[in-house]
């Protein structure tokens, strides 16, 4: 991550559970996440029914430290961790869906990135009940110091950027 402040960047995105200390965010877009494969991958193995049920499964993780293979998922106010076994780890997230539109496992991805797979049949949720808890969290966030914000160019890009962003 780069210094905004001193790098004298007017705004910069982060996608991030925590906010960045010294500095204001503004949220810009929400991020939805979900459990997918391609409905070939689930007819040859099985389709989970509890998140237990993963750990049965090639997963599909985007990867930066082992702490990436536990997966923790929501549903009704419980919460399940679950240590998966991936067969795939990568630094590229848009690398996963295609991994698992081919049918190599189970993706937890973004809803951009799977949105067009669900849609045309070429994935299907696994566990539609339960949501997945990415540690990037939800949330899209535009940042910058308070002097900078405050600047009418950079309030444009922020109404253009909510404008564009925003859940259809």
């Amino acid at each position: 991550m780069v210094d905004v402040a001193y790098e004298r960047i007017d705004i910069a995105l982060r996608w991030s559970s925590t906010p960045p200390q010294g500095l204001v965010s503004e949220p810009v877009a929400m991020v939805g996440w979900a459990l997918v494969a391609a409905p070939a991958y689930l007819a040859s193995v099985g389709t989970p029914v509890t998140p237990a049920d993963l750990v049965r499964h090639d997963c599909l993780c985007f990867w930066r430290e082992a702490s990436d293979d536990l997966w923790v998922l929501a549903c009704a106010g419980e919460i399940a961790r679950v240590r998966v076994h991936s067969r795939y780890h990568v630094d590229n997230p848009e690398a996963v869906a295609e991994a698992a539109s081919a049918g190599l496992g189970i993706a937890m991805l973004p809803d951009y990135l799977c949105q067009d797979g669900l849609a045309d049949g070429s994935l299907v949720r696994a566990l539609p009940g339960w949501t997945p808890q990415s540690k990037f969290g939800s949330l899209i966030s535009a940042v910058s110091t308070a002097e900078r914000m405050r600047l009418q160019r950079n309030q444009v890009l922020l109404g253009f950027l909510r404008q564009q962003l925003a859940t259809p």
